[in-house]
């Protein structure tokens, strides 16, 4: 049975005494107003720290309760949009014409979910290693999603998730996310929920994860009427029944450390006078590109792409029978 820790602040005002409960998690984001608790771990979209976003979307299964209007893809990718200036006309989100920034998403419904892909993997670093943004227009209104990570498509591993939240909320209810601990949608626009890799290590499943190599994330909307469980098997509350943009608002995903490539070693063996084989131990999801030396220029023999055990080879012709020939191996991320 878990132990559930809450807060309680004793608030007074004229002759009136009210008791504010609230859990040990970090607070809202910093700027509109300043709760109590652990300070806020909210990330801004501007943050120079961001090395990359994501790019494209692999899958994605709408959830119930979404209208068209909210399915333009393109706009989970690329960086956070964030809210819109204070001088647009749009900035309080009162125009269906949708130029401000809390409309710059892509809802996926009600139960939904979406994998998303990267220009370049991302690794395991010091600190946070990714951040998921939505797009609520306050610190309360928020809508919640579990966050998972793979490196190679298939097996994916979910963070880690607590929900303190008593009960049901309604459509328009509130939210506290000092509640709230491993869910994207934590924060308010323009402040991502951060996630650090290392809270997977261990867990079932990590055995497939390749931590220098995150390739794939996928968000999966929390149903709120508390069917959707945290990793405890409690009940996760936010905001139902909404229709029309029912379920998680995603407006970005960006990652902090980059994947580093490393330079394969490159063994050749002769196979015949005037043929050999290269082979070397590739990171998984790159591709290879492998050229010769005519001695003048490089030119392209052959582009291979990493399996899932990395194991690479690429037969070559040896010019005149000549073993001193020179080859070479270009590593790039793979692009789906």
């Amino acid at each position: 049975m878990k132990i559930r820790t809450r807060f309680i602040a004793l608030l007074g005002l004229a002759a009136t005494t009210q008791l504010a409960a609230y859990g040990p998690y970090p607070r809202q984001a910093p700027g509109l107003q300043e709760w109590e608790g652990t300070a806020s771990t909210a990330i801004p979209g501007t943050d120079a720290n961001f090395a990359g976003w994501a790019s494209r979307i692999v899958t994605l299964d709408y959830g119930t309760d979404v209208a068209d209007i909210w399915k333009t893809e393109d706009r989970a990718l690329g960086p956070s949009v964030g809210p819109a200036p204070e001088d647009d006309p749009y900035h309080d989100g009162d125009s269906a014409s949708r130029t401000g920034g809390v409309y710059e998403i892509l809802c996926i419904g009600r139960g939904g979910e979406i994998v998303l892909g990267f220009d370049q993997p991302f690794r395991d670093g010091a600190g946070w290693d990714l951040a998921v943004f939505e797009n609520s227009f306050n610190d309360e209104m928020l809508e919640l999603a579990y966050v998972e990570v793979s490196s190679d498509g298939v097996h994916f591993v979910r963070f880690p998730s607590d929900s303190l939240t008593a009960s049901t909320v309604g459509a328009f209810g509130r939210l506290d996310a000092r509640d709230i601990d491993g869910l994207a949608g934590k924060y308010r626009i323009g402040y991502g929920t951060p996630f650090d890799l290392e809270q997977l290590r261990g867990l079932d499943g990590s055995e497939y994860l390749d931590f220098e190599q995150i390739r794939y994330v996928k968000i999966v909307d929390v149903v709120g009427d508390g069917n959707s469980l945290d990793s405890d098997g409690d009940p996760i509350y936010d905001p139902y029944p909404v229709s029309g943009s029912a379920g998680f608002d995603l407006e970005a995903v960006g990652y902090i450390h980059p994947a580093q490539l490393q330079a394969p070693s490159v063994t050749l063996t002769p196979i015949s006078g005037t043929s050999a084989q290269l082979t070397w131990q590739g990171q998984i999801g790159m591709t290879y590109t492998v050229q010769s030396w005519d001695g003048s220029s490089w030119s392209d023999v052959t582009t291979v792409t990493a399996d899932a055990t990395g194991a690479m080879s690429a037969d070559v012709s040896l010019q005149n029978g000549q073993q001193s020939q020179m080859f070479r191996v270009l590593a790039s991320w793979a692009t789906e």
